[in-house]
């Protein structure tokens, strides 16, 4: 999956918080976004959960890997 696209992304994310009940629709549209950034590469949710909390986004690890695995499911 690519977004080309703020406003696909953004609609990415929408669709996931609504089909998966989440809470932190801002949490899942910087995460998918962080993620894309760095398609080409490994992410650690260990290190993106850390880069969250310094810019004061509160979220867990847990709940990365939700969304981690979530976006993996999106056709």
């Amino acid at each position: 999956m690519a977004c080309r696209s703020i406003r696909l992304c953004r609609t990415v994310a929408l669709d996931v918080v609504e089909r998966y009940n989440l809470r932190a629709p801002r949490v899942a549209a910087s995460f998918l976004t962080r993620c894309i950034s760095s398609s080409a590469r490994e992410l650690s949710v260990n290190k993106v959960s850390n880069e969250f909390k310094s810019r004061g986004v509160s979220t867990s690890r847990e709940t990365l890997s939700n969304l981690l695995r979530y976006y993996e499911e999106v056709e």
